[in-house]
């Protein structure tokens, strides 16, 4: 997921994070959900783990990017966990 600059702080992010578990939560026998967040990416990992994702490893050279790799952060979240999402 990305966000274009000029909506960011619009809360944009939030809600499709939220759209996406509710979607995933819809699906009988879904349990987890992953994702990826490029690493040093600080402000996209904040926002995941206030909906609950957790850090479970880091993936060096994940993508090219112009002309450079990036490493990316695995995360995932238990749907079964509590649904306090902090704002």
């Amino acid at each position: 997921m990305s966000v274009l600059p000029r909506f960011r702080g619009e809360n944009v992010g939030h809600a499709l994070d939220e759209a996406a578990l509710t979607e995933a939560r819809s699906r009988a026998g879904v349990r987890i959900v992953q994702l990826t967040v490029t690493e040093g990416n600080a402000a996209a990992r904040r926002l995941y783990e206030r909906f609950g994702f957790v850090a479970f490893g880091v993936e060096p050279y994940a993508v090219a990017v112009h002309g450079r790799y990036v490493s990316k952060v695995h995360m995932w979240r238990d749907l079964a966990a509590s649904d306090d999402i902090q704002h």
